[in-house]
């Protein structure tokens, strides 16, 4: 078990990495000449674009206790808070 998680912990960099190379806010104006013109057409939808990265990796962030929290039981720890302790 502790294994796997070694192994998200070092693999979780990659994907943020990732993450936040396509999705940053130049990559999606680089990628979509559309948004390049939404993006100079008003602040509201710049600000929009801008927010899309912070998002995806929140999202990552938010998915790593859960997973965690699964192996730790695979471990076979009995109580909630033994598994809490494993997580974070």
């Amino acid at each position: 078990g502790e294994l796997i998680v070694l192994l998200i912990i070092v693999f979780y960099v990659i994907p943020y990495a990732i993450i936040s190379l396509l999705v940053s806010e130049s990559a999606l104006i680089q990628i979509s000449p559309r948004l390049a013109q939404l993006e100079k057409a008003t602040p509201l939808f710049a600000s929009a674009i801008g927010m899309v990265q912070p998002l995806c990796i929140v999202t990552l962030q938010q998915l790593l206790p859960p997973i965690f929290m699964a192996i730790t039981r695979m471990e076979g720890l009995a109580s909630f808070s033994e598994v809490q302790m494993k997580v974070f």
